[in-house]
This record gives structure tokens, C-alpha cells and sequence, in this order.
């Protein structure tokens, strides 16, 4: 399954999880906790391109940190925050976190 919902209810499906509400309860942990957005499957990660630099640079989210904070301090302008945010595949409206790790556009 390239889905964690879907992957949820087929491990309980599978008869891995004997708990009745076992796809239920680790959705919903799966989504308290933010956990798709470290899903190399996911939106969080950006697909990569054959041209593209094996080593990408990350950034580890810290409390107070926005995308402009990050864009500002990692990639020398604040004004580069929406290209930060769409690297990353998501928008500026997205709920960054601490110890959510950010690809770095070059």
C-alpha cells in the first residue's frame, strides 16, 4: 500500500491486529502526531529527478521556527520562503512542527 490509511486496514485486514479498532486508533496516531509527512511516498518528500544532487541539504524545524525564519537563516533570503515551502510539497499555509525535517532548495 502506498497509502497509510489504506495500509492501516490492511494490516488489521491481514489479521496482524487482533484490536478491533486497530486501523482506527493508528490512523488517528498517524495523524496526531503528524507522521505521513515523513512518508518518502507522501506529499512531504519531493520527487526526485535524475539531475538532481544525490546530497540534499535539510533543515530540523526548531519551536518558533515559519517558512520564512528558515528561508531568512538556511538559503540567505527570507523572500525565497514560498519556493522553500513548495520544494517540500506543501504550501505556506502548511503546520511546520519541531523535528520535521525540511529539504533545502539549492
Amino acid at each position: 500500500e502506498t497509502d497509510y490509511k489504506a495500509a492501516s486496514r490492511a494490516i488489521k485486514a491481514a489479521g496482524y491486529a487482533t484490536a478491533p479498532d486497530y486501523a482506527d486508533v493508528l490512523i488517528k496516531t498517524i495523524q496526531t502526531y503528524g507522521l505521513n509527512f515523513y512518508d518518502p511516498g507522501g506529499k512531504f518528500w519531493p520527487e526526485s529527478s535524475p539531475e538532481q544532487s544525490l546530497e540534499v541539504k535539510t533543515y530540523t524545524v526548531k519551536g518558533g521556527d515559519s517558512f520564512w525564519k528558515i528561508a531568512a537563516e538556511q538559503l540567505g533570503d527570507g523572500g525565497r520562503y514560498k519556493e522553500l515551502a513548495e520544494f517540500n510539497k506543501l504550501s505556506t499555509e502548511s503546520l511546520i512542527f519541531p523535528e520535521l525535517a525540511l529539504k533545502l532548495p539549492e
